[in-house]
């Protein structure tokens, strides 16, 4: 692959690189970016790899029309090559304008379906799949500075001129283990387009609320949906706005008075009279947007070993002997909502899809039905099945 370490910064280049991409089928590309004062990743460089040829863009150059480069990289019928590439893709969606990308494969995903890892580094597949290593020594740089040092250019580079050799190796293993259809599926779940252009209505899921009391839930769910949108709107780290504890103390303690407000500890003084304590009573006057989960956790979960906890963590167990025989990352199979859910009486046929119901689901039944006990043989934990009395 050719190689070109000095970054492109005027439109005729870009010109040229379009015309280039426009005639592939696939191309691989990364991207660097900065997002500590921002809620957007804020691009300041961009890495193109081409079957041929490595590029870096100067998103920052002075004068510089994306708009040719976005239109190619948005182009449907090219395959773009990506690892981990969520802030990537968020990233392009800011700078496009709220454009949402298509046609990706993603490395890490690809590896979910080949290993037992759930989240392995671009290092750790390419020393795995391709026999290369990667310097990390510019990882913490400071991607706005200009100029972009030698050294910072070529480990951008790295990111992406070995992107094809892994996809390839990859591909080749899915298709011998006959997952083509299940890769595709998980992808689109990943990058599907409202993840990106509604993501006030999963922010809740960010905050660490394992202690929350259940009727908590709505009320913190419509908290992290007003933070959001703010924090969008202004394009500034969500934390900026009210931090997850503030969240999280409003949200067990709902107030209903200003007076209330201003005893909840972690919340900005800011918030806590005027217009922007209006802000937090409007806030949680939106709870019916998001009804209560179905399936509560059981009482006290921490302090007692209820059935509820025990079943999930047999069908825990069941799901690592799963994962380790067909070499899929358990996360990727059920998750631990999953687990909850089908532990307190959900039936797994109506949670899981038919792949994870073909390879996990059928054993789980039998597990539930107390056909099958599971147990260790030869230091190997073992599906046995239970005889029925006579």
């Amino acid at each position: 692959m050719n190689v070109h370490t000095k970054p492109l910064t005027s439109n005729q280049q870009i010109l040229e690189l379009c015309s280039q991409i426009q005639k592939e089928n696939i191309i691989a590309f990364d991207t660097e970016f900065l997002r500590e004062k921002t809620y957007w990743p804020h691009i300041c460089l961009l890495q193109i790899a081409t079957p041929s040829d490595a590029f870096l863009v100067d998103t920052l150059a002075p004068n510089l029309s994306l708009e040719p480069l976005l239109e190619a990289l948005f182009n449907p019928n090219i395959t773009k090559i990506v690892h981990a590439g969520t802030q990537d893709i968020e990233g392009l969606f800011a700078l496009s304008g709220g454009r949402v990308m298509d046609n990706i494969v993603d490395t890490q995903i690809m590896a979910r379906f080949c290993s037992i890892h759930f989240q392995s580094s671009l290092e750790t597949l390419l020393l795995s799949f391709c026999d290369t290593s990667l310097s990390k020594n510019e990882r913490m740089s400071d991607w706005s500075l200009r100029p972009l040092k030698n050294p910072q250019c070529l480990y951008a580079l790295s990111d992406v001129t070995h992107l094809h050799q892994l996809y390839d190796s990859l591909s080749q293993k899915i298709k011998n283990l006959e997952r083509d259809d299940i890769v595709k599926q998980e992808t689109l779940k990943v990058y599907k387009p409202e993840l990106f252009s509604q993501k006030e209505y999963t922010a809740w899921q960010k905050i660490k609320a394992n202690r929350i009391k259940y009727h908590a839930m709505p009320a913190l769910k419509a908290l992290a949906y007003w933070r959001e949108k703010k924090a969008i709107a202004q394009n500034i780290p969500r934390q900026r706005i009210i931090s997850d504890n503030a969240i999280l103390a409003i949200a067990q303690n709902i107030p209903k008075s200003v007076h209330d407000l201003a005893n909840i500890r972690h919340l900005n003084p800011t918030f806590k009279s005027g217009k922007k304590a209006l802000e937090i009573f409007n806030a949680l006057s939106n709870q019916s947007l998001f009804p209560q989960d179905p399936n509560p956790p059981p009482p006290n979960q921490q302090s007692v070993a209820s059935p509820e906890q025990n079943t999930s963590e047999l069908i825990t167990l069941l799901l690592h002997d799963v994962a380790q025989k067909y070499h899929i990352a358990p996360q990727i199979i059920a998750s631990s909502s999953d687990i909850r859910a089908i532990a307190t009486g959900t039936h797994p046929q109506s949670i899981l899809d038919k792949w994870r119901w073909d390879i996990f689901g059928k054993p789980l039944q039998l597990l539930l039905n107390g056909d099958i006990a599971l147990g260790l043989k030869n230091n190997a934990l073992t599906q046995f099945p239970i005889k029925p009395a006579p």
